[in-house]
């Protein structure tokens, strides 16, 4: 309903008054908003990678992030839909995986698939 009518922010000083789902849907999004942790507190490498024509997902989730405000926050601009994307991004992921970057990178996934920090004597 909110995207037909071109509104990318349908909770953005929504009135809480409403009783039902829109209240219900708004606070669950504004109650995992990442965007404080993305910018400010991950301490972790992050990638977000989009398409700018996604269909799925609004390019301007990722606009609207301050990329510049985290040296681990990263992100990729690809072409295509939302499956296009898929493709695109995994292709990107899997690139990152097999280089140097990953093998030197001070965080790695442990056995348990937790971010665990990379213990490396001598450095």
């Amino acid at each position: 309903m909110s995207l037909a009518a071109n509104n990318p922010t349908p909770c953005v000083g929504y009135n809480a008054s409403f009783v039902g789902v829109i209240d219900k849907i708004c606070d669950a999004l504004i109650e995992n908003d990442m965007t404080n942790h993305l910018e400010k507190e991950a301490r972790y490498p992050i990638n977000l990678c989009h398409s700018v024509e996604d269909d799925k997902v609004m390019y301007s989730n990722v606009e609207h992030l301050n990329l510049a405000s985290n040296p681990f926050l990263s992100h990729d601009a690809v072409s295509g839909d939302h499956s296009d994307a898929l493709v695109s991004c995994f292709l990107i992921y899997i690139h990152f995986l097999l280089s140097e970057a990953y093998s030197t990178s001070p965080v790695q996934f442990s056995e348990n698939c937790a971010i665990a920090p990379v213990h490396r004597p001598n450095q």
